[in-house]
């Protein structure tokens, strides 16, 4: 046993060091235009320095919600540290990003077995999107998508730890890293509903499952609070977490949509008849009854924006038209092992939690847009389910049926890296 131990340990071990090698290299590659904050990276650099300079969470002096505070506290409290050095919060995200590794191992081991477990671990190591910018994500960069991804992956492994040890202590933590994910991207609050789902396929007791996730949702609403307190103090309106939501819902809502984001009713913002009269949350809640109106007037684009929407998210390309082959790779075999678990009843309760994770992300891309960027938190969940497709696949004889699979899966994506750039223009003549 202690010998078994030592084996984990020190694979771990390899596995964190390999992982922050890979990561740390890329970043002493980028390029110094690269380390220019330009976009969403500059709007939180300019929250975080702001907060540390006394003036509160705004922008250009101007008290904001429309950003969870997670991130922006993120970067105050390494720049507190450091000084205003964005190079030190990419040196903390490859860190972050090689924990994430080590987690993926226990989610794997505890969900399926050690196998795959390892295997997520060496996948994830490994995982381009993970190491490099694509879709406005990476430990190099300053977005928030780096700390998101953690902490959902996180939140997933408390709740598995709850799941082996069933204690009140461990349901706590559940609430305490589900609100800091919350606090982080808002957008995580449309999984705390289905998680009540997936408490009660694994209590398979009503009464049970309500006490249990009551108490989660008891504790996550108490570190939200302070946030929402601030939020009233400041705007005299409840605002749980932010209030972005509204111009997210009309750009992914309207007669110019195609799926993605399209940017509409910007020009409501800086509308001085409307500030006057209007608050800016009350402004995005017109946002909201504009597109909804769009919506039912319109009932028949809502199926194709649904599709379309899902399509985005989920789709093999990167935004320069490129197939992303790490992505496509571990997406089919995630399909593959997900489909293999059926007949593995003591694996449900863990691959359910994935499969949550996977209905939440396209839930919140149906309901606004669609973007790439939605599914980057859930992609080590990808990768888990992928590793037991290939742990499953590729432990059978040569001649075995599910080997022939595993290399068709491999040959598929081959095939799509030559010829990416001729099959995404089909794609976009099928579905315009």
């Amino acid at each position: 046993m202690k010998r078994d131990m030592q084996k984990k340990i020190f694979f771990l071990v390899c596995i964190f060091v390999a992982a922050l090698t890979l990561r740390v290299y890329a970043w002493g590659r980028m390029s110094p235009a690269e380390k220019v904050l330009k976009s969403d990276d500059y709007r939180y650099d300019q929250i975080a320095v702001g907060m540390l300079e006394g003036k509160g969470f705004a922008k250009d002096g101007q008290p904001i919600a429309w950003r969870g505070p997670g991130y922006p506290l993120f970067l105050a409290g390494i720049y507190l540290v450091f000084g205003h050095n964005p190079d030190a919060v990419r040196v903390v995200q490859c860190i972050l990003g090689a924990l994430l590794c080590i987690f993926l191992y226990y989610i794997g081991a505890h969900t399926f077995n050690k196998k795959t477990g390892c295997i997520a671990a060496l996948v994830a190591a490994v995982y381009l999107p993970f190491i490099k910018y694509l879709y406005w994500a990476g430990p190099c960069f300053l977005f928030s998508e780096s700390v998101f991804t953690f902490l959902v992956t996180l939140t997933v492994l408390v709740i598995l730890r709850w799941h082996a040890h069933k204690n009140t202590v461990n349901l706590v933590l559940v609430g305490v890293v589900s609100a800091a994910t919350a606090l982080t991207k808002p957008s995580f609050l449309v999984c705390m509903p289905l998680l009540f789902f997936w408490f009660l396929f694994e209590q398979k007791n009503i009464p049970k499952a309500a006490k249990d996730y009551m108490l989660v949702a008891a504790v996550f609403i108490l570190c939200i609070m302070p946030w929402t307190i601030r939020n009233y103090a400041v705007f005299h309106e409840f605002i749980p977490l932010s209030n972005e939501s509204g111009d997210i819902f009309l750009e992914g809502n309207n007669p110019l949509a195609r799926g993605s984001s399209v940017w509409v009713g910007q020009e409501m913002d800086s509308d001085q008849e409307l500030l006057k009269k209007y608050s800016a949350t009350e402004i995005k809640n017109m946002k909201y009854k504009i597109a909804l109106r769009y919506l039912l007037e319109h009932p028949r684009r809502i199926p194709y924006l649904f599709t379309k929407k899902l399509l985005v998210t989920w789709n093999f390309f990167s935004e320069r038209g490129t197939y992303n082959f790490s992505y496509g790779l571990v997406l089919l075999f995630a399909a593959a092992g997900l489909c293999m678990v059926t007949r593995q009843r003591s694996h449900w309760p863990g691959a359910l939690l994935l499969v949550l994770m996977f209905v939440w992300v396209s839930a919140v891309c149906m309901m606004f847009f669609g973007h790439p960027r939605y599914r980057y938190p859930i992609e080590p969940c990808l990768i888990v389910a992928g590793a037991y497709g290939i742990g499953m696949l590729f432990t059978r004889a040569i001649s075995s049926l599910r080997y022939t699979v595993g290399m068709l899966i491999i040959g598929v994506n081959v095939c799509l890296y030559m010829y990416g750039p001729s099959v995404l223009r089909f794609l976009q003549a099928l579905v315009p």
